[in-house]
Formats: C-alpha cells, sequence, structure tokens
C-alpha cells in the first residue's frame, strides 16, 4: 500500500509542477528553474519506484 501512496504523491506532485511549467502567467527564469529540477526528480523517483516494483 505505501508503494501506491507514494505512487500517487509523486504524479500529484508531477502533474502540478507540469502545469505550473506550462502556465501562460509570467514566472520568473529562477522558478521555471526550481520547477525543472523538481520535474527531473520526481521523474527519476517514479521510474525508480517502478523499477522496484517490477524487481520485486
Amino acid at each position: 500500500m505505501g508503494f501506491f501512496l507514494s505512487l500517487a504523491f509523486i504524479i500529484a506532485v508531477v502533474i502540478t509542477v507540469y502545469r505550473r511549467l506550462t502556465a501562460t502567467e509570467d514566472a520568473t527564469g529562477q522558478e521555471r528553474v526550481v520547477n525543472g529540477i523538481i520535474m527531473v526528480v520526481m521523474v527519476i523517483a517514479l521510474a525508480g519506484l517502478i523499477g522496484i516494483f517490477i524487481i520485486s
């Protein structure tokens, strides 16, 4: 059950960050960089969780 809660959390964060990255409102360059870094980290975490699920 913890796996699925972690998966749901990561997907929620990825969706939120994606919406902020593609927003039409003006965002500062620093905010876009931070959101990009968060997106990369969450995608890596998602890939890791899927890998752990497949291996086990």
